[in-house]
């Protein structure tokens, strides 16, 4: 809103006026609307290198406020106020995130949490030991600082899901876990630490909108990659729901989508628990789904293998056929059918365009609001169509 007010403003002026830097007025006006348009184009690099996002949109926050108020100093007016309200508001957001961070992280003599780094294949786990807990709910997310694990990162907070926690006698969350897949910067910096090493940290949050999906009488879950981190929560949540008789939900199926086989272990111990924790009910179905560098070098395209108590998890080797999946749990459903997704884009429009045809039949489709990215180019090698002798 911000930019479209400048823009129209900068237009309006053009229209009437010829610019001059030498113009107090028209200097800082000009720094303010530019910085406005660097703020709006970095929204394009914030999911692939945060670190500068984070740095540079303070900085330009700063640079804006200040711009517009000098702009506003040369021929005073009242529009002054306004800036000096969005200043308060800042302050006063700032005052009580860092009075919550303080609550969140801080007790008699210790004034950080701990946070415990190890490494699963090739993602990264963080067990953060909370000393203040709180009763976790899928959805949610948190920024977590660690600067011992470089110098830049004493500058750097960043943003995971709750993948899993672990609740003491109250309900409440003593060990909540992070799953990582390192890309650049601060993650593939934590790499490096192989071992169990303890770092001094703080975390704030959470933050996220947790959302009651025990209402559905049954759900479609599709994850792809990293993906898997969104969807664990809701079904911790929703199997311990279904134990205290606090959901509808009586049939589950999980679409996970590997890029290779050894992915699995990422999650492993945390499905085993899921698993257990259906004993009895069997409402609990998961879908492996393995694209390439398959563990058995006998593996072939279109190979399955079942595994577990009833045959509940079902291992596959291709891609997902999406149609078929979401057609078979149409067909069978009893009420309403929920599909959530936490997808790279190319598995996501194919969700999407499969499910506009069961809209008007109590189906509705969902995503998650973490969304891994899709690492496909030219020269990716295009997997065969599969035809598999059955369906989870």
């Amino acid at each position: 809103m911000g930019l479209l007010q400048s823009l129209i403003h900068i237009i309006i002026f053009f229209e009437r006026n010829t610019l001059h830097f030498s113009d107090s007025l028209q200097f800082y006006g000009f720094m303010a609307f530019i910085a406005f348009i660097t703020l709006a184009l970095l929204s394009v690099i914030r999911r692939s290198m945060f670190e500068i996002f984070q740095t540079t949109h303070l900085a330009l926050a700063v640079l804006i406020t200040y711009a517009l108020w000098r702009h506003l100093t040369v021929r005073p007016s009242f529009s002054r106020f306004y800036v000096c309200i969005a200043s308060g508001i800042f302050v006063l957001t700032t005052a009580l995130r860092y009075s919550r961070l303080i609550l969140r992280n801080v007790i008699w003599g210790q004034p950080y949490t701990t946070a415990k780094v190890t490494q699963v294949r090739d993602s990264v786990r963080i067990q953060v030991i909370v000393p203040r807990p709180w009763k976790v709910r899928a959805g949610e997310y948190l920024y977590i600082w660690m600067p011992g694990v470089s110098i830049w990162s004493i500058f750097q907070s960043h943003p995971f899901m709750v993948t899993w926690w672990d609740n003491d006698v109250d309900g409440k969350s003593t060990n909540i876990y992070l799953l990582i897949k390192p890309a650049s910067g601060f993650t593939q910096k934590l790499v490096q630490y192989t071992g169990n090493c303890v770092f001094r940290s703080w975390i704030d949050g959470p933050y996220g909108q947790p959302s009651n999906v025990g209402d559905y009488g049954n759900i479609l879950m599709f994850a792809s990659g990293i993906g898997i981190t969104a969807q664990i929560p809701h079904l911790k949540e929703l199997l311990r729901g279904y134990r205290n008789y606090r959901v509808r939900t009586r049939n589950i199926l999980l679409v996970w989508q590997l890029d290779k086989e050894s992915d699995q272990e990422w999650v492993q111990d945390w499905m085993t628990e899921l698993l257990s924790e259906d004993q009895g009910a069997y409402i609990l179905k998961i879908g492996l789904y393995v694209l390439r560098n398959f563990d058995n070098q006998n593996t072939s395209y279109g190979d399955m293998e079942d595994y577990g108590e009833h045959n509940r998890v079902r291992k596959l080797y291709g891609r997902p056929d999406v149609d078929r999946l979401i057609k078979s749990e149409v067909a069978k459903k009893r009420g309403q059918l929920l599909i959530m997704t936490s997808t790279g884009s190319d598995m996501q429009e194919q969700i999407q365009r499969s499910t506009q045809k069961y809209l008007d039949r109590e189906v509705k489709l969902t995503h998650l609001a973490f969304q891994p990215r899709s690492y496909r180019s030219f020269w990716s090698p295009r997997l065969p169509e599969v035809n598999y002798k059955g369906v989870v």
